[in-house]
């Protein structure tokens, strides 16, 4: 999981506020399939607080940039998409 680590992001810096993890799952390893995944650990317990799996797709749905991005992720991305600020109303801020 170490390999996976998020250790900063541009437009933010030093993730220090909270563990995240990207990369992908291997589903079909003879076919070349895999699905990518982003997880954010709750600001609070990790140990006790929930762990929520959040799915969304199909064709043409993208759920890093349309909930991930604008939603439920721990980050908005500021006007003209350089910068980004903190999302009040995170999953991770619970879970």
């Amino acid at each position: 999981a170490e390999a996976d680590r998020v250790r900063s992001l541009p437009g933010w810096g030093a993730l220090n506020q909270f563990g995240m993890f990207s990369g992908y799952v291997t589903v079909d390893e003879d076919a070349g399939r895999a699905l990518f995944y982003v997880l954010v650990e709750s600001e609070g317990s990790v140990q006790d607080d929930p762990v929520v799996l959040w799915l969304n797709g199909g064709p043409g749905c993208s759920s890093v940039g349309g909930g991930f991005m604008s939603e439920l992720g721990p980050f908005f991305p500021m006007q003209g998409g350089k910068r980004l600020q903190a999302n009040p109303h995170a999953l991770n801020k619970a879970a």
